[in-house]
């Protein structure tokens, strides 16, 4: 369930970069240890409205519903070069032991 949802997860960050930021370049990074999955999605696209940069912004409906599944929290951030920062943290499970 857990390795699912964090397809998924993913899988949503990139149709919202696909649909709205207009990015040319995407990174992704998956840390996991015995005890934290952390799933971090950033692009170079036009960022969310703001007049202040790298401050935390209420992340999509759909991406804060995903994290709830998966028991974890979602984090979107402005980067200061431009673009959008975005970090799943959720506990592992017993699937990684």
């Amino acid at each position: 369930k857990t390795q699912i949802g964090v397809a998924l997860f993913f899988k949503e960050c990139l149709a919202n970069v696909i649909r709205h930021s207009g990015a040319t370049h995407v990174t992704a990074n998956l840390d996991a240890t015995p005890t934290e999955l952390v799933l971090t999605v950033t692009d170079n696209g036009k960022g969310l409205p703001s007049k202040e940069s790298g401050i935390a912004r209420i992340s999509p409906e759909s991406l804060l519903r995903r994290a709830r599944l998966l028991h974890g929290t979602v984090v979107t951030t402005d980067r200061p070069e431009g673009g959008t920062r975005i970090t799943l943290r959720t506990k592992t499970k017993s699937w990684w032991r």
